[in-house]
């Protein structure tokens, strides 16, 4: 029974220091998971970024296969040759299948081969070619809007739709350019070509001036000296004449030049552009890397609190056993071996402070207290 009593007594006392180790623990762990789940969400960022600057470069060589492959129907030699620009957008496609929803992938692809079939045949309309891009374009750039979801914070979030909104206005600014080639070179590529292009361009330039907004201010500078550029600039004027001209094919401006023009502007823009998606991704990379060290960090202090809280707690619960008068099992021995006639069993008994110290056996005891 007294064995019980004591071990019960233990017991408690155990209990009882092992509640405030365990707060300690789930106040640890709930900070852990959250730097945690914070890291994992950083990690997924940093994967859809670095995957997202593929999508970027394929929507550019989407709008270059256009162009060439307009130009061949048209028999209007204002793009580059088709069989280079069909290339470049395989070389990004086969990059993208590392990388993508494969399924999704497959879909995107054979629409793409019959839109090229069209062309090879010479069955296509101008129309049905700038719509079958297009949606191709929007299918691409919707990839790249995916990444601000994703991102943990603000910040994050920020960076992924400036460079998403960039990328978007840069594509438009590729349909302005094909469909001014085209008016300019007597074949409208569509039933109002002349006020899409001004539409292309007004969400151009409204994507432009979002990003302008989100970006971070050294990139949003940049951004305007590539605007106040001479290459910019001269594609702007031209695109004006144009759009505002009556019949823009008697301003005597050749459609192969307007093409230039607009490629060096996209050449100027994209410089940029690239600039950002590798700034994104190297911010991306920083904010993973100062994530894993606050896990390291809370994984530490955690430990580190559990063991001194431990060891202070079983500092704690010692004094307290020593104040009581010993362990409960010692006392036990001690009075099982009293009852037994064994007088030769020290005492074990220690008192903290100011209070006497006893290690003697009764029989010592007793030959002190007889002299």
């Amino acid at each position: 029974m007294k064995r019980s009593g004591a071990a019960s007594l233990t017991v408690r006392l155990v209990l009882l220091a092992l509640v405030p180790v365990l707060g300690v623990l789930v106040s640890t762990a709930l900070i852990a998971s959250r730097a945690g789940g914070d890291l994992e969400r950083l990690r997924q960022l940093e994967e859809g970024t670095r995957a997202s600057l593929v999508p970027a470069e394929l929507a550019h060589a989407l709008g270059v296969e256009r162009d060439a492959g307009l130009a061949m129907v048209l028999r209007a030699p204002f793009a580059g040759d088709l069989p280079r620009a069909r290339a470049g957008v395989d070389a990004l496609l086969e990059q993208e299948t590392r990388v993508g929803d494969e399924s999704r992938l497959r879909t995107f692809e054979a629409d793409l081969r019959a839109l090229r079939r069209t062309v090879d045949d010479r069955s296509a309309e101008p129309a049905t070619l700038m719509t079958g891009y297009a949606t191709l374009e929007e299918e691409t750039l919707r990839r790249i809007a995916l990444l601000a979801p994703v991102a943990p914070s603000g910040d994050a979030a920020t960076r992924a739709i400036a460079f998403a909104r960039l990328v978007a206005a840069h594509v438009e600014l590729g349909r302005e350019r094909a469909l001014l080639a085209g008016t300019l070179a007597g074949v409208p590529l569509t039933d109002n070509a002349v006020l899409d292009a001004a539409g292309a361009s007004a969400r151009a330039t409204r994507l432009q001036a979002i990003f302008s907004e989100l970006a971070p201010p050294p990139l949003a500078a940049e951004y305007a000296d590539a605007l106040a550029s001479g290459p910019v600039r001269a594609a702007e004027r031209w695109a004006r004449s144009v759009r505002s001209a009556p019949e823009p094919r008697e301003l005597g401006l050749e459609a192969g030049r307007w093409y230039e023009l607009a490629v060096a502007r996209r050449d100027e823009l994209r410089a940029v552009e690239n600039a950002v998606g590798t700034d994104l991704l190297e911010w991306v990379r920083g904010e993973v890397r100062a994530a894993r060290r606050s896990v390291d960090v809370s994984l530490a202090v955690a430990v580190a609190t559990v063991a001194l809280t431990a060891i202070a707690l079983l500092v704690v619960l010692r004094r307290l056993m020593v104040e009581l008068g010993a362990e409960p099992d010692a006392v036990l021995r001690l009075a099982a071996a009293l009852r037994d006639g064994d007088l030769t069993r020290a005492f074990g008994v220690t008192r903290v402070g100011s209070k006497a110290r006893s290690s003697r056996s009764p029989r010592r005891s007793n030959r002190s207290c007889g002299r």
